[in-house]
């Protein structure tokens, strides 16, 4: 990534810290193809810890359905950490991923939170049909910017 000039990940992130939180939570989903691992994902359900764990704010997460569209009974499928290893990109692994989440997931909204760096991210969800609601003024990630992606899959 830092080699196409994006800095997304860069100094460090995700740390070991990181992933070790993910596989605590439980819904951390390697992928593998021949016995060689090939991508990673993690899940998680509620924007207050993720997009809004400052504030927890419930007027934000109430905004936040209205923003995406999502239905009453729809809960939340927020992603994280997409990653596939670079040999294995444009091989169609992105959308089996994805797909495999709503599956495992139903009745949910998909969204991402997406550095505008990420320009391989942004096009990988804009292939594959996701909404980009802009810049979110809402999350709560300090001075750090990003685009909300979100997705319906029925």
């Amino acid at each position: 990534m830092e080699k196409e000039g994006n800095r997304t990940w860069s100094n460090g992130y995700p740390t070991k810290d990181d992933f070790q939180a993910d596989i605590k939570e439980g819904h951390s989903y390697l992928y593998f193809e021949k016995g060689v691992l090939i991508a990673y994902i993690h899940a998680s359900f509620d924007p207050r810890d993720d997009f809004f764990w400052r504030s927890r704010s419930a007027s934000k997460l109430t905004q936040l359905r209205k923003d995406t569209g999502m239905k009453e009974d729809e809960g939340f499928l927020l992603l994280h950490r997409l990653m596939i290893a670079p040999a294995y990109q444009g091989r169609g692994f992105a959308e089996k991923i994805l797909a495999d989440q709503a599956k495992l997931y139903p009745q949910r909204m998909m969204m991402f939170a997406v550095y505008p760096a990420n320009a391989k991210a942004l096009r990988v969800y804009d292939r594959y049909g996701f909404s980009n609601a802009g810049i979110y003024s809402a999350f709560e990630y300090g001075d750090v910017s990003c685009f909300l992606y979100f997705k319906r899959y029925e």
